[in-house]
């Protein structure tokens, strides 16, 4: 398993797992999670760590500062 932090070209397949992790809570919110759209704007004030093997997105930790913590 490899670890690294996202970047643009990542938004696809990111908005894929994050919106598949969250799938539980279709019956009360329609639609996507989260759109490309929001996945930029978090990606401009913190970070997304991602997991991978051989090339497969399996996780990823959404990070963000706020002074002296994450």
């Amino acid at each position: 398993m490899t670890f690294r932090f996202a970047d643009e070209s990542d938004l696809d397949a990111l908005r894929d797992l994050i919106n598949h992790a969250f799938a539980v809570e279709a019956f009360f919110i329609r639609g996507d999670r989260l759109s490309p759209q929001r996945l930029r704007e978090h990606m401009q004030v913190g970070r997304f760590l991602l997991a991978e093997e051989d090339g497969h997105l399996l996780g990823c930790v959404y990070v963000e500062l706020h002074r002296d913590h994450a």
